[in-house]
């Protein structure tokens, strides 16, 4: 009875351990667009956009992108503001996909569902779906990280991967693995290749 007890309290202990951005090892163009827009606390309800009337207006005058647009989203608005801040178009890009990612995509890489997902974040202090990204890509060890990324490879190793690859495979290489292997993206790019193939 003792070693139930002890099992049932463990996954609460890690959950505990907060985790800031300024811990996790970002890649050089992560670095960048974080440090450029000051995203080192980004959350999902974050206001991003300081830009001028006049430099907004500037902007959409003078790139092609733009000029046709009668209407301007909230997430137009965020590209016009995003080339401002980068003044070219492969960062601002770059930097929109990071901002817009969604739990949903994440849920595709861990095999958690979107509910989960948030509320792992949660425990851990983080609120937006690529912040919890990098979290699980850095190797740098964590006990809450430990052991969904145990549980991810199980989940492939019961869908024929080879078990010896996937313990020598770095997080980031086994969160791809199952990205590529998860039944919605197969399903997808099988589609895909079909449509492509007619």
């Amino acid at each position: 009875m003792l070693l139930k007890i002890f099992f049932l309290v463990i996954p609460f202990q890690f959950y505990c351990q907060s985790i800031e951005i300024k811990d996790i090892k970002l890649k050089k163009r992560d670095s960048l667009i974080f440090s450029t827009l000051c995203l080192y606390n980004l959350n999902s309800n974050q206001d991003l956009i300081k830009i001028s009337k006049e430099d907004f207006n500037c902007i959409v005058a003078n790139e092609q992108l733009f000029k046709n647009k009668k209407t301007f989203s909230k997430r137009d608005s965020l590209g016009v503001y995003l080339y401002y801040k980068f003044d070219d178009w492969k960062l601002a890009n770059n930097a929109y996909h990071r901002i817009n990612y969604s739990w949903n995509r994440l849920s595709k890489y861990l095999y958690i569902n979107e509910k989960d997902l948030i509320l792992i974040g949660k425990k851990i202090g983080i609120n937006h779906p690529y912040i919890l990204k990098l979290f699980f890509i850095d190797d740098s060890h964590h006990d809450l990280k430990l052991y969904y990324t145990n549980k991810l490879k199980d989940s492939l190793i019961q869908k024929g991967l080879d078990k010896i690859a996937l313990k020598n495979s770095s997080n980031e290489q086994l969160l791809k693995l199952a990205f590529k292997n998860h039944k919605e993206v197969k399903k997808f790019w099988d589609n895909h290749g079909k449509k492509h193939h007619h």
